[in-house]
C-alpha cells in the first residue's frame, strides 16, 4: 500500500468549514479514499490520492466547504523537483539497464561435492563447450551440460545442473571405483632396530625374539626373526620355517637437539604512503589510472620528519642526478638502504585481476591493480627473554613432530643459554621409540647349517 501511495502521489488536505461531514460523504459516495482523518480546532485533516484532489473542486462546492492543500508527497514531487537535472535521470535510467542486462547473463559456476576432480578441471570442460560465465541463460541447456559431465569424466556417476539467479549451480557424485581389499603382507622378514638405543619393553607376536628387555642394541640388529626352527622328538633342529616377523618392540634412546637465534632481528615496518595503478582493457584498448604515491618516513634517530608527494609516472623519468639530490625521507627511491639503522625499501605488489568475457559480443572486459608499497627495515636486538621464548617455541614444535610420530618423550635435557654469538638451544631429549624396521632373510645361513648337521649325521 506504501509503494502504491508512494507511485501515484498523495496530498494532505485541510477541510474546514459549516459542515465537513458533507464533503466526506460526497468523496466516498464518488469512491475516493481519504485516511488519517484527524479532528483539528478549525476543522479536519485529512490525507488522499493527488489525483482524486485536482478532481473534487465540484464536491468541494457542492458541500460549501474549503479544503488547502498542506503537503504534497510521492513519487511525482521528486520528479517535478529534479525536472531539470536530466543527466541524474539518464544515469538512473543507464544503471537500471545494466542491471537488467546483467540478469540475463550467467556470472558464476558454483560446483559442489567434487573430491577427485578439481573445479579447474570441470570449468575447462564447460568452457571448451560454451558453458562460461557471461554467457546468457537462456542458452544453458541443464540436461545436456549434466550428460557431458558424465560422459566426459568417468568417475562422475550423478549430476544435477540448476540456474539460480545468475549463478549455475552444479552437484555432482563421484564413483570412487572397486574396494580392493588390503592384504596383509606375508614375505619372510626379520624385525630390525632403525637405531642405536636399550630394548625398554618387548612383545612377539610372529618369530622368535633376539632380544630382550633392557639390551643394548645397535642399528640394524635383528629384534625379532623370521625364522622359526623347526624340532623333532628328541628337540632336534630338523628345519625352518620362514614368517614375517611381527611384534611391538619400544627402544629407549637419546636425540641430539640443537637450534640457534640470532642475537639481532628485522623489523618490517610499512609506511603510510601507498600508490595503486589501475588498468582497464576494454575491447583490446588499455586504459591506465595514476594515483600520487604518498611517501611518509619518521626518523626517529635524527627527530626529522621527510613528507613527499610525487606522482608515479614522474619517479621513473627523473634522471640519476636528481635521485642524489633528494632528501633522506625520500631515500625510499633508491634501490638499496642507506646503510642507517632503518634502511627504507618499495615493492611493487599485483593485487588483483579480474577478466570478464562476452562470448555473443565478441569482446571481454579486465581489471588489474599494480599497488606500490613503501616500508623499512630496523635492525634491533632481541632481549634474553625474547629469545628465550622463540626457542621454546620451536622446541615444543619439535617435541609436537615426535608425538605425532608415536615417540613417547621420556626425558628433555635441552637448555638454552647464550654464547658469543648468539642464543642456543641444545641438549638431549631421551624417547621410547617403536621399531618397524624389517629386512630380508638371509636364507644362505641357514642353508649352510643345515648342511652341516647333514654331514654330522
Amino acid at each position: 500500500i506504501r509503494l502504491l501511495r508512494f507511485v501515484r502521489g498523495w496530498v494532505c488536505i485541510m477541510v474546514t468549514g459549516c459542515v465537513p461531514e458533507r464533503f466526506f460523504n460526497l468523496c466516498r459516495n464518488r469512491g475516493m479514499v481519504l485516511w488519517d482523518v484527524v479532528v483539528k480546532e478549525d476543522g479536519y485533516c485529512c490525507s488522499m490520492y493527488r489525483e482524486d484532489y485536482l478532481n473534487c473542486q465540484d464536491l468541494i462546492r457542492k458541500a460549501g466547504v474549503t479544503v488547502q492543500c498542506r503537503e504534497e508527497h510521492g513519487l511525482y514531487v521528486y520528479i517535478r523537483r529534479y525536472r531539470h537535472r536530466q543527466a541524474f535521470f539518464a544515469a538512473c535510467l543507464f544503471l537500471f539497464f545494466a542491471i537488467w542486462f546483467s540478469t540475463l547473463h550467467l556470472w558464476e559456476i558454483r560446483i559442489t561435492d567434487n573430491l577427485y576432480y578439481s573445479e579447474d578441471q570441470i570449468l575447462s570442460c564447460l568452457k571448451e563447450h560454451g558453458v562460461q560465465a557471461g554467457i546468457r541463460k537462456n542458452k544453458i541447456d541443464c540436461e545436456k551440460v549434466e550428460q557431458l559431465l558424465r560422459d566426459t569424466f568417468e568417475r562422475i556417476s550423478w549430476s544435477a545442473a540448476t540456474v539460480d539467479g545468475t549463478v549455475l549451480q552444479i552437484a555432482i557424485a563421484e564413483n570412487y571405483g572397486t574396494l580392493e581389499a588390503v592384504m596383509a603382507d606375508t614375505e619372510p622378514v626379520d624385525l630390525v632396530a632403525e637405531m642405536d638405543g636399550v630394548v625398554q619393553s618387548l612383545v612377539v607376536r610372529k618369530g622368535i625374539a633376539q632380544v630382550k628387555p633392557g639390551d643394548t642394541v645397535t642399528k640394524g640388529q635383528i629384534l625379532i626373526s623370521g625364522s622359526v626352527p623347526r624340532h623333532n622328538d628328541a628337540q632336534e633342529i630338523t628345519g625352518y620355517e620362514f614368517v614375517h616377523a611381527d611384534g611391538e618392540v619400544l627402544l629407549k634412546t637419546e636425540l641430539s637437539y640443537e637450534d640457534f637465534c640470532e642475537q639481532e632481528k628485522q623489523e618490517k615496518t610499512e609506511m603510510k604512503g601507498k600508490g595503486s595503478i589501475y588498468h582497464i582493457c576494454i575491447a583490446g584498448k588499455e586504459l591506465k589510472i595514476w594515483t600520487p604515491v604518498r611517501v611518509f618516513w619518521y626518523l626517529e634517530e635524527q627527530g626529522q620528519k621527510g613528507i613527499g608527494v610525487l606522482a608515479g609516472t614522474l619517479l621513473e623519468k627523473l634522471p640519476d642526478s636528481v635521485y642524489e639530490k633528494l632528501p633522506a625521507s625520500m631515500a625510499w627511491i633508491q634501490t638499496t638502504g642507506s646503510g642507517t639503522e632503518a634502511e627504507p625499501h618499495a615493492e611493487s605488489v599485483g593485487s588483483g585481476y579480474e577478466r570478464l568475457e562476452f562470448p555473443e559480443a565478441g569482446f571481454s572486459i579486465y581489471t588489474y591493480k599494480e599497488e606500490k608499497r613503501e616500508f623499512t627495515i630496523r635492525h634491533t636486538w632481541i632481549s634474553e627473554s625474547e629469545a628465550t621464548g622463540i626457542l621454546q617455541k620451536k622446541l615444543n614444535r619439535f617435541l609436537e613432530e615426535l608425538e605425532k610420530n608415536k615417540d613417547v618423550v621420556v626425558e628433555n635435557q635441552v637448555r638454552i643459554y647464550y654464547d658469543s654469538v648468539g642464543y642456543r638451544a641444545k641438549g638431549e631429549i631421551v624417547v621410547l621409540r617403536p621399531q618397524a624396521g624389517h629386512q630380508s632373510i638371509n636364507y644362505s645361513e641357514y642353508e649352510t647349517e643345515t648342511m652341516i648337521e647333514d654331514e654330522s649325521d
